[in-house]
């Protein structure tokens, strides 16, 4: 993603071939939008992928055109996330051998990579192969879902900035059943505004399908031919859990200081999934709950008077449904399996929040808790331990076993 707020001249924007050959572009994707974010055109290429590593699938390296376009007026993103989920018709899977950009913990340079055999993209050294340009990147990305049949880009503004507007590019390899014509593509955004925005508004969010062919002109296409590396190890590609969290709407600034927590653990490479970051076009919300908890790697429950309440069978069954219903799951899950689930669930104590407030079906008398003293990263470090976090602040790599786009 480009920083709308540089000058253009001092970066380099498009990710092409170094060779500019056998370029092929399915425009189908052309002006597709969800929201301020639009897609452009896409390359396509067939990639001469050794039957051992591919398992007799068909290969593919895939450029990804999008743009996020921001009026001048609009209240600033503290992050948003572009998702890509591929299907076929026969049901067959769809598996995203790797992408770019992985996630950065910093402003990137500009840099080359190559394919291997392999099938993995990395940093381009002398000695043959095709060229990949990705160009510099002002937003801190965070990817999630690669090796799995959907990926997704999340762009973080830096404390106390909003997200630039610019163009934004990616590659993906992808594996797809033998023969496939084309696959279906789902795009998906979610966005995120500064906190005091959040309370009263939420932009526009959603999915669309499109076609993306495959096979159409592939004799005038550029056939990609790997660089042999021999033996390779799986590049390491590290990303943070798959978080659901679970609250109830007391009041204004229980909710605010919700959002706040998860806007840190965002910013710490969480995959953090909440109500508000995922309103928009009207959904079922029984649904969408029952499909984040069979999701998660893990459930953050902030304790809070309503959310003890809801959780001790203390409220009525017309009052506070959502905190309610998720509960309601989570109990089932918890007796299903007490040794998984009481791993998965982690009750949050925030600022000014009393031990108290927690249901007594998490048992806070005899298993952990965390009481955060303040919405910081040091206040965090048990909670991100418990979440897998190793002590020198990286994530080991992860892939939920219901990692789909959502």
């Amino acid at each position: 993603m480009t920083n709308g707020n540089v000058p253009e001249n001092e970066m380099r924007i498009e990710l092409t071939f170094t060779d500019q050959g056998g370029r092929w572009v399915d425009s189908v994707p052309e002006g597709i939008s969800l929201g301020a974010l639009t897609l452009h055109g896409w390359e396509v290429h067939p990639v001469s992928a050794l039957p051992d590593v591919s398992g007799g699938m068909d290969c593919y390296l895939i450029k990804v055109n999008y743009e996020l376009e921001l009026a001048a007026d609009s209240a600033p993103l503290t992050w948003y996330e572009a998702g890509f989920a591929f299907t076929t018709d026969s049901g067959k899977p769809v598996t995203m051998v790797d992408a770019l950009p992985r996630s950065t913990s910093d402003r990137a340079d500009e840099g080359l990579y190559t394919l291997t055999d392999w099938l993995h993209l990395v940093p381009y050294t002398a000695g043959g192969g095709i060229q990949l340009v990705l160009p510099q990147m002002w937003d801190v990305v965070h990817a999630f879902g690669i090796g799995g049949p959907q990926v997704r880009w999340r762009h973080l503004a830096r404390p106390g900035e909003g997200v630039g507007a610019g163009s934004g590019v990616a590659w993906i390899v992808a594996l797809v059943p033998k023969g496939s014509p084309e696959v279906l593509v789902e795009f998906s955004v979610r966005y995120a505004l500064n906190i005091d925005d959040m309370i009263d508004a939420i932009p526009t969010q959603g999915t669309k399908q499109f076609p993306l062919k495959l096979r159409e002109g592939i004799v005038d296409r550029l056939v990609i031919e790997p660089v042999t590396v021999g033996e390779e190890p799986r590049p390491s590609i590290k990303g943070g859990p798959r978080v659901f969290m679970c609250y109830a709407h007391d009041d204004g600034e229980r909710v605010r200081q919700a959002f706040q927590f998860g806007e840190l653990l965002v910013r710490l490479g969480v995959d953090l999934h909440m109500d508000k970051t995922s309103e928009g076009p009207r959904q079922d919300w029984f649904d969408w709950a029952i499909q984040q908890i069979r999701k998660a790697d893990f459930i953050v429950i902030i304790a809070s008077p309503k959310c003890r309440a809801a959780g001790d069978a203390e409220i009525d069954d017309q009052s506070h449904p959502g905190i309610r219903t998720e509960l309601a799951m989570i109990k089932s899950k918890l007796h299903e399996d007490r040794k998984l689930w009481t791993s998965k669930l982690l009750p949050v104590v925030l600022p000014g929040e009393n031990v108290s407030n927690i249901p007594l079906f998490l048992s806070p008398s005899c298993a952990d808790y965390y009481v955060i003293d303040e919405v910081a990263e040091e206040a965090l470090e048990s909670l991100l331990r418990a979440m897998g976090r190793t002590e020198s602040g990286e994530w080991p790599r992860t892939q939920s076993a219901g990692d789909e786009f959502s």
